[in-house]
């Protein structure tokens, strides 16, 4: 993992557990393309967040087919302003 997608997950996650969120790095446990992480917030949402290095970085067709089959709790990120729309909508 680069370093800078390494540094927006630390502060993603810093910045969502300040908020009440629960947050876990998932493990791939045979489950290919799985996101990053899981968020779960005590009013029940729940997304699961793919980090990006940048725009530009390469999404894995198992990535796609994850967020294809739950578009609405599976989300690509790659910046922290939108981290911050995610986890407010």
């Amino acid at each position: 993992m680069k370093q800078e997608e390494r540094e927006l997950e630390r502060r993603c996650v810093a910045y969502a557990r300040r908020k009440g969120w629960d947050a876990w790095k998932n493990e791939n446990n045979g489950n290919k393309g799985i996101p990053d992480y899981s968020f779960l917030h005590p009013s029940g949402r729940f997304v699961m967040v793919e980090f990006k290095r940048n725009e530009k970085a390469r999404i894995r067709p198992e990535q796609v087919t994850w967020q294809q089959k739950h578009p609405t709790v599976v989300f690509f990120c790659w910046d922290f302003e939108m981290f911050l729309k995610i986890i407010e909508l």
